[in-house]
């Protein structure tokens, strides 16, 4: 099983871990959004 999953959004064309670059990230169909917290 493949699962694909996006590190902080979709980052390639929107800015890392913003609501925009998951918003985006789910658009496109992943299956995880992962993301970093400190």
């Amino acid at each position: 099983m493949v699962v694909n999953v996006a590190h902080r959004g979709a980052s390639g064309n929107y800015p890392e871990n913003t609501l925009i670059a998951f918003q985006k990230a789910l658009e496109i169909g992943v299956d995880e959004i992962e993301l970093d917290l400190h």
